[in-house]
C-alpha cells in the first residue's frame, strides 16, 4: 500500500510540474505565452480524460453509511458524517 500511495504522489508531482518545466524551458525554445498554455493544456487534456472513468468507477458503488450519531461526541467535529449522503 505505500508503495502504491508513492507511485500516487509521484504521479501529481509530474503534473505539478508542468508549468516549472515550461517557465524554463520559454527561454530555450522562444515561446511565447500561448503556445506555453496550448502546451500545458496538451498535457492536461489527455490527464483529465484519462481520470473520468476511474472517477465513475469509484463514485459506482453505494456507499456504506459511515457512522451514526453517538452521545460520546466524536461526531461533533465532523458534521459530514452525521448524515452521509448514501444514508436515507
Amino acid at each position: 500500500m505505500a508503495v502504491l500511495g508513492f507511485l500516487h504522489g509521484t504521479v501529481h508531482a509530474n503534473i505539478l510540474s508542468i508549468p516549472v518545466f515550461l517557465l524554463a524551458w520559454q527561454p530555450e525554445f522562444r515561446a511565447d505565452n500561448l503556445t506555453l498554455g496550448l502546451l500545458a493544456a496538451s498535457a492536461y487534456i489527455p490527464y483529465g480524460l484519462g481520470a473520468v472513468p476511474f472517477g465513475f468507477l469509484a463514485d459506482g458503488r453505494a456507499r456504506p453509511c459511515r457512522s451514526s450519531p453517538r452521545p460520546s461526541g466524536r461526531w461533533a467535529s465532523s458534521p459530514v458524517h452525521i448524515i452521509p449522503p448514501a444514508c436515507p
